[in-house]
């Protein structure tokens, strides 16, 4: 569960019961699995979607650590001194986070999209606004290069002087940005969505498991089991 950050959380996260954010409202989806014809490829989409929120949830909270420890640079900051290995290790759980989380809301061999109603939420204003930045920075910056989203600055020749006195030329590397596509207050909320989306799918993997037991069959062994408690 993510920590409580009520001081991070958009104004319309905080019109939900309890003392948790919530990141959507809640529709009866009970009746939405009954009226597709293929249940077994919304139960496989629901299976694959519990393990990329999962992952999604686990990168994010490693992408926590690293700003924790680092910090959350400027683009292109000249004062921001982590190594450069560690800042491409930062862009690997970023980019971890952003493609496991669009996973379920994209086609993949048949498997239906994971829309949110099929799940029982509907996503509040800022919620959708979130995910679809998420979406985008999938589309344009990490599954792919767009140079209009990976904007940089271009190699230089510089002039370098070898040992002997000869004059010689060197191409610089491309210099990218150190900062990412999110900051830190976008990467707690971005786990705060994945953590009720999450929840809401292990719900109907269980509801459609207990009403379609038998149309569902071998696919029923497929449920990932909740982990055992330590005593």
């Amino acid at each position: 569960m993510p920590p409580y950050r009520p001081e991070l959380y958009p104004h319309d996260w905080s019109d939900g019961p309890g003392p948790f954010a919530k990141a959507f409202l809640k529709i009866d989806a009970s009746a939405l699995a009954d009226q597709l014809p293929n249940k077994d490829k919304l139960f496989v989409r629901l299976c694959l979607a519990h393990n990329d929120f999962r992952e999604a949830y686990h990168a994010s909270d490693l992408l926590l650590d690293w700003i924790s420890e680092n910090g959350t640079p400027r683009h292109f900051d000249p004062k921001f001194v982590a190594p450069a290995s560690s800042v491409l290790t930062r862009s690997c759980f970023e980019t971890s986070m952003a493609v496991t989380y669009a996973r379920p809301f994209n086609r993949a061999n048949g498997l239906p999209e994971l829309g949110f109603r099929r799940i029982g939420l509907d996503p509040k204003k800022s919620t959708k606004e979130l995910h679809e930045k998420i979406i985008e920075s999938r589309k344009g910056y990490f599954a792919h290069s767009d140079p209009e989203v990976r904007r940089f600055f271009r190699p230089t020749i510089e002039p370098l002087q070898s040992a002997s006195g000869e004059q010689l030329a060197r191409l610089s590397n491309p210099v990218f940005p150190h900062g990412g596509a999110f900051d830190e207050v976008q990467v707690n909320l971005i786990q705060v969505v994945v953590f009720e989306l999450q929840n809401a799918v292990r719900k109907v993997m269980v509801e459609m498991a207990e009403a379609f037991r038998s149309e569902l069959g071998g696919l029923i062994s497929l449920i990932p089991q909740d982990e055992p408690k330590s005593e």
